[in-house]
């Protein structure tokens, strides 16, 4: 039987569509509008065109603009993040209501040239598992890094791709989840051309310091990361012998640096909670 994923699709189409498919249900009516949408999108220019029709993406935020509307921050995968204007959503007889919800991929049209666009219309485009619990946290955390660093309308080639698949590893197993938090935040950094780089890839330990990592010939202490952890974090792999507690403060350092004093509010709330 031929793959509904590439029924009526360019190979170009389906790369870009696959890392989505996966993620969602394995259902052929997500593959068949998948396929859909990709050969309606498929003429469409970047920042061209006064509408969009039909772009995937995520809600990152959304907070109130009116008694009945919302504004909205969205990822978007080939518009990079969007600024979005949701008049009516809160009114009950909305359409799409319902839909406007974190996690949930969907399809976005808009218009206007402005950076505030007006939101047309929503269409529900499939499901993920439900991120829960800890995971829930980790998915906002996710969101914040990404509204934080990024500009809107400034894209970033693979981003999208990266964003669902750390969701995926979310609403899975809870073994799966501090890797994939680790990979997604050393691939953002990179995407904002803040790759961590180490000189002296022998020594036994590093120090953070300037924007990169420094080898230095010393004991453990504090403010240094073992040759494990770092390699662990530079390639992404983290065996039984890695100390996750370690890659994560090591890969925190990092993040607070091109924080520039700021909090990062969901580790923060997190860390408050915990507390109970």
């Amino acid at each position: 039987m031929t793959d509904p994923r590439r029924r009526g699709t360019t190979g170009s189409q389906l790369e870009r569509s696959s890392t989505l498919a996966n993620v969602l249900w394995r259902n052929r009516a997500v593959a068949e509008r998948l396929a859909e949408f990709e050969e309606a999108a498929s003429g469409a220019k970047r920042g061209a065109a006064a509408r969009v029709n039909r772009e995937p993406g995520f809600i990152l935020h959304s907070r109130p603009w009116s008694e009945s509307s919302l504004l909205l921050d969205v990822l978007t995968r080939d518009y990079g993040r969007v600024f979005l204007v949701a008049k009516g959503a809160k009114r009950p007889s909305a359409q799409y209501r319902g839909l406007l919800q974190a996690f949930c991929p969907l399809l976005f049209t808009w218009s206007g040239k402005k950076e505030a666009k007006n939101l047309i219309r929503v269409d529900w485009l499939g499901s993920l598992e439900p991120v829960d619990g800890e995971g829930l946290f980790s998915g906002f955390y996710v969101n914040e890094l990404i509204l934080r660093f990024t500009e809107r309308e400034d894209p970033h080639e693979g981003l999208f791709d990266a964003y669902v698949k750390v969701l995926g590893a979310l609403s899975g197993p809870v073994a799966r989840r501090q890797p994939a938090l680790r990979n997604f935040e050393t691939a953002l950094l990179s995407m904002l051309g803040w790759a961590i780089v180490r000189d002296h890839a022998d020594a036994p330990r590093y120090r953070f310091s300037e924007g990169r990592l420094e080898g230095v010939d010393a004991p453990a202490g504090e403010g240094l990361f073992s040759r494990t952890a770092v390699e662990a974090l530079l390639s992404g792999t983290f065996g039984p012998e890695v100390d996750m507690r370690e890659v994560r403060r090591l890969i925190r350092t990092v993040i607070d640096y091109h924080m520039d004093g700021r909090d990062v509010n969901t580790r923060r709330v997190l860390s408050e909670l915990r507390q109970y």
